[in-house]
């Protein structure tokens, strides 16, 4: 028995569809006869709130009441079709690479626009507008001051009355990312430290780094000036 289900996003199922391989044309004479067997089945509709499509294969009835009964598969080669009037994508966003700090955009092409709507997503997760995220329910995301956080996949979602499809995945990367020496200051909101560097364990000589006013605590200073491995060594010294 071959079975296509529909599940929600509960993974609960919405709708089963059992086929009958021996009915088909299923040899059973032995995994030799098996090996040339290609069954396709016929097309089934997704039901309303589908989320997730699965394909498999168990054997409903044994061949005989004695001895070891089994079958295989090969593969499954599951094809989803868009319906009538659905909306067809004709131009899918382009993998980016951006500098930190910088603005990325991702658009989707669709052939017919009447009635369209948009949901991207980063991570299979549904953007919404606000920080550095816009046009999350446009043709057009943009993804301004680009951080780490936002490295991923992301894809539309693109419905109309007639159904909705998925646009492929687009990656967002970042060239150039450096890792930066990261301090922590503990102390008393409006105090001023100035944070040293030194490039020796036992140091004689201190440079200064930055002066801060402490107006969270603990509070992070970063040293934009020391990327990836350099050696440095730090101090934070009380002032006023």
């Amino acid at each position: 028995m071959s079975v296509i289900e529909f599940l929600d996003a509960s993974s609960s199922v919405l709708a089963s569809n059992g086929f009958d391989l021996v009915a088909a044309g299923l040899p059973n004479s032995g995994p030799g006869s098996m090996s040339s067997f290609l069954y396709t089945t016929p097309g089934v509709t997704a039901p309303p709130n589908t989320v997730t499509v699965r394909a498999g294969a168990f054997m409903l009835n044994a061949y005989g009441t004695s001895g070891g009964q089994s079958f295989f598969v090969d593969a499954f080669d599951l094809e989803a079709v868009a319906p009538p009037s659905a909306p067809v994508i004709t131009n899918q966003p382009d993998q980016t690479t951006v500098a930190l700090g910088a603005t990325a955009t991702f658009t989707v092409g669709v052939s017919n626009t009447a009635g369209v709507t948009y949901q991207w997503q980063h991570a299979n997760v549904n953007l919404s507008n606000g920080g550095n995220i816009s046009g999350a329910d446009q043709k057009t995301l943009i993804v301004t001051g680009v951080a780490a956080s936002d490295v991923g996949h992301y894809r539309v979602l693109v419905s109309n009355g007639a159904g909705s499809v998925y646009s492929a995945d687009a990656t967002l990367a970042i060239v150039g990312l450096n890792f930066f020496p990261v301090m922590s200051i503990t102390g008393k909101i409006g105090d001023t430290y100035r944070v040293d560097y030194s490039t020796k364990v036992d140091p004689t000589t201190w440079i200064p780094l930055s002066t801060n006013k402490l107006t969270t605590s603990p509070q992070m200073v970063i040293d934009t000036s020391s990327p990836m491995d350099n050696t440095r060594f730090y101090r934070a010294v009380f002032l006023f």
